[in-house]
């Protein structure tokens, strides 16, 4: 496959070093470059030209407080994720191509590190997405995004607790949402529920 550039910028040597070990169960080679001062990173970025940056938002707020990719030279082409360890703020993290919070899991910044390079190159939105559900899952996000419990819907479905759950994870992984309100969303724009449903 494809090398990747991939700059992981932020402070702290732990996060940083964590985050590389945690990106080398990505399915692709790619090459790391690590940035510890703010003020070396655009010249990294301009240098290496990375196909992605994973970056601190507080790490550059000073740096990009206008748009963060006016900030880069030739940023057009670069995905940027938000590494999240605290609190950030709305305006700066709405710049970013996606969000990673320090306490998720490997397997969810993989995919969303994986669906950046190589899973969403077409930038399409969740209206675009062509997802396939089975009939099941349709009628596991139905109840979900009415506001069900997994109790009520094994209930109303007549599967196991256990069934429902392994669902949602299914419906999760192929929609790529994972809130309930993104959920409500994909399913209202798919004609899977209407608003006077609720």
């Amino acid at each position: 496959m494809s090398d990747y550039r991939i700059v992981v910028a932020d402070q702290s040597e732990i996060i940083r070093k964590g985050l590389i070990q945690i990106l080398k169960h990505l399915p692709f080679r790619f090459q790391t470059i690590e940035v510890s001062d703010a003020t070396h990173i655009q010249d990294k970025v301009n240098h290496y030209e990375p196909q992605l940056v994973i970056v601190n938002p507080q790490f550059i707020q000073n740096m990009a407080s206008v748009n963060l990719k006016e900030t880069f030279h030739d940023a057009s082409e670069i995905k940027f994720a938000g590494l999240v360890a605290g609190y950030a703020d709305k305006n700066m993290t709405n710049q970013f191509d996606t969000i990673i919070y320090i306490n998720d899991t490997q397997t969810e910044i993989t995919k969303q590190v994986e669906e950046l390079l190589i899973g969403s190159g077409d930038n399409n939105s969740i209206a675009d997405k062509e997802v396939i559900l089975s009939d099941r899952e349709i009628d596991v996000l139905k109840l979900l995004v009415k506001g069900h419990s997994n109790k009520e819907i094994s209930d109303q479905l007549f599967i196991s607790t256990h069934t429902v759950i392994s669902h949602r994870k299914n419906i999760t992984r192929k929609v790529g949402i994972k809130s309930v309100a993104g959920l409500t969303v994909f399913a209202l724009i798919n004609n899977y529920v209407r608003m006077d449903d609720f």
